[in-house]
């Protein structure tokens, strides 16, 4: 079994190569908390610890009893830097 770290890297690099890759844009929701946990096979900690590291990274905005909504919060030298490497 993998250990707690290494579900929450798996599942924020996940969700954060969608957003920077392009395949999650502004505007777009992200399943809710229990989705995410059933998807990624995680639990609800694990999802609410990625999307508090997300929103601090200015990639969601966070609402309470609503889905995450990715928003524009990547420079561009940034962006463009992750896509080049990820995508």
């Amino acid at each position: 079994m993998l250990s707690k770290n290494t579900l929450f890297e798996f599942l924020y690099q996940n969700l954060h190569d969608q957003i920077t890759c392009g395949h999650l844009k502004p505007g777009d929701t992200l399943p809710s908390m229990p989705q995410l946990a059933a998807i990624y096979n995680v639990g609800i900690r694990t999802v609410k610890d990625v999307l508090a590291r997300l929103k601090t990274e200015g990639l969601i905005q966070t609402t309470e009893r609503k889905p995450a909504r990715v928003i524009t919060g990547l420079k561009k030298t940034v962006l463009l830097k992750a896509m080049l490497l990820v995508c």
